[in-house]
């Protein structure tokens, strides 16, 4: 039985227990004098400690076995990823396969190693799974970094600056661009609003994550639309733009 099925029993068990604890809290006699609230088990608490449980086995079930392949894991654990769409504990369930894969080097190079290899030099490891592989080990790596390890996003970041930016045709891939957008996103989340609202932080994130060295126009539109949307909500659409156009090597045109 896999991680998704056992979560669905898990469910179906606490709706059971639920609505038992319902029925007997309201059968039972007061044994209290009149007014008094007869205590009875919490839904929230159960929900709660259910949660617990579920996210412990996936923890403990988002790991290799003996006579389980990395491919195997991989499809295994994508499978309850998207599936937890539908969860009432779906951040939890999430969070716990995360911390499960920051957990296995081997599974943290793999989901590096598909973000930054490309065409023939691309193994099969996630197949026809590689565009959920990307996103959700993009997620991954902004759970662990949003946990203190932020050199993994980071490496990751400066690698796809580095070597993307000299292959156009990667550029030209919607997918390729989606993930350097993402990467860059999370990348700001971890670092927060105030080390990009001024010049100085700015052009100093840009040095810190290889950014500044982008020449490539796509990537280089890329760069200045994920800021710009990053930074607009609090310095609005002309400070945003004229911050960008000082900080970055190159002109940063209004959206």
């Amino acid at each position: 039985m896999n991680a998704f099925y056992k979560i669905l029993v898990l469910l179906v068990l606490a709706a059971i227990i639920f609505v038992s604890s319902f029925l007997v809290s309201s059968k039972t006699p007061s044994a209290k004098p009149f007014g008094q609230e007869i205590p009875r088990a919490s839904s929230r608490q159960i929900l709660a400690d259910l949660s617990a449980k579920v996210n412990e086995k996936l923890e403990v079930g988002s790991q290799i076995k003996p006579d389980q392949t990395l491919q195997e894991r991989v499809r295994e654990d994508l499978a309850t990823v998207k599936n937890s769409a539908n969860f009432f504990n779906v951040d939890e369930t999430r969070s716990s396969i995360y911390s499960a894969w920051a957990k296995d080097e081997r599974m943290m190079q793999a989901i590096r190693a598909e973000l930054l290899q490309t065409g023939d030099d691309r193994g099969d490891l996630a197949g026809s799974l590689s565009a959920e592989l990307r996103y959700f080990g993009i997620q991954a790596l902004l759970h662990v970094a949003k946990q203190g390890e932020s050199h993994l996003l980071d490496e990751t970041l400066q690698a796809f600056a580095r070597d993307f930016s000299k292959h156009s045709a990667i550029a030209k891939d919607a997918g390729r661009l989606t993930d350097f957008k993402d990467l860059i996103h999370a990348k700001m989340q971890v670092s927060g609003f105030e080390q990009l609202s001024d010049f100085q932080n700015l052009t100093a994130f840009l040095s810190e994550t290889g950014l500044a060295d982008v020449r490539e126009p796509d990537l280089m539109k890329a760069i200045d639309d994920e800021i710009f949307l990053f930074l607009y909500p609090k310095l609005g659409k002309a400070q945003a733009n004229k911050l960008l156009a000082s900080a970055l090597p190159h002109e940063g045109g209004d959206l």
